[in-house]
């Protein structure tokens, strides 16, 4: 018996096995998540973060997890009226296992290219952090009232959500990270109510040019200290050049005497 070829054969096979396996674990979509439960009747994905804390996390990296028939009657703010909207509702706690969680943070990718989704709802509020690419390509996503304890804005957090018309920041919020609201193209206008950080390309190709509703006004900063524009790519040329900044009475020079908003034209 010529064991040398047998052994060959058999090295052989098992190479072909494991290549084979690896092709299978590629095509595969990778599990994203520890527990799922269901919410309104509906699967929603979380991931353990702290002893009592989860974050709502994607099925696998197909992503698009929350594209379902998320659909309720709410006001549309620009139709003014009540409309049929694809909204999703974000519970402040879920119970697994006889165990109750706080939801405490968006997490990353976790409804990434749900495109059907208009509108964002917060049960309560104890939602710290969105992550990074939390809803990157929610391109339909129109409405979202971030939760009054946020503090992070994750890196593409709403990049390429080119339906979103207008965006709150709470006081709690301490950093807008980088390309957060790229591309966001009908981004009209927006409220900053915390002297918090905005990091680089943060809003590179947002619209900020005003709407009828705020009399052109892109930017209202309601408060006393400048936000921190880490870079100047924060915002673009044509922000600094024609977006319109509303400041409170008797700040605008404090305003002005710092280095980025200074390069703001138009108070």
């Amino acid at each position: 018996m010529n064991t040398t070829k047998t052994k060959s054969s058999f090295s052989s096979r098992l190479a072909r096995i494991a290549v084979l396996m690896a092709l299978i674990a590629y095509t595969l979509p990778s599990m994203a998540y520890d527990f799922e439960v269901m919410y309104s009747d509906k699967p929603m994905y979380f991931n353990i973060i702290g002893d009592d804390e989860v974050c709502i996390t994607y099925k696998d990296t197909t992503y698009n997890s929350y594209d379902g028939n998320y659909t309720d009657e709410d006001v549309d703010f620009f139709e003014m009226q009540i409309v049929k909207l694809r909204c999703m509702s974000i519970p402040s706690t879920v119970t697994y296992d006889n165990k109750t969680y706080r939801v405490t943070a968006i997490g990353e990718n976790a409804f990434r290219d749900c495109t059907k989704i208009k509108k964002i709802k917060w049960k309560s509020e104890p939602i710290k952090v969105i992550g990074a690419n939390a809803f990157k390509g929610c391109s339909n996503l129109k409405y979202v009232d971030l939760p009054g304890v946020l503090e992070t804005i994750g890196k593409h957090a709403f990049e390429d959500c080119a339906s979103l018309h207008y965006i709150e920041i709470p006081e709690s919020v301490k950093s807008i990270e980088e390309y957060a609201f790229q591309n966001c193209s009908s981004l009209k206008w927006m409220y900053l109510f915390s002297a918090l950080t905005i990091e680089k390309v943060a809003f590179h190709n947002a619209n900020l040019k005003g709407h009828n509703f705020s009399e052109g006004v892109a930017i209202f900063c309601a408060i006393t200290t400048p936000p921190i524009i880490a870079d100047s790519t924060a915002f673009d040329e044509s922000h600094y050049s024609n977006s319109i900044v509303c400041v409170l009475h008797s700040f605008e020079n404090v305003f002005r005497a710092d280095d980025n908003w200074n390069r703001f034209a138009r108070y």
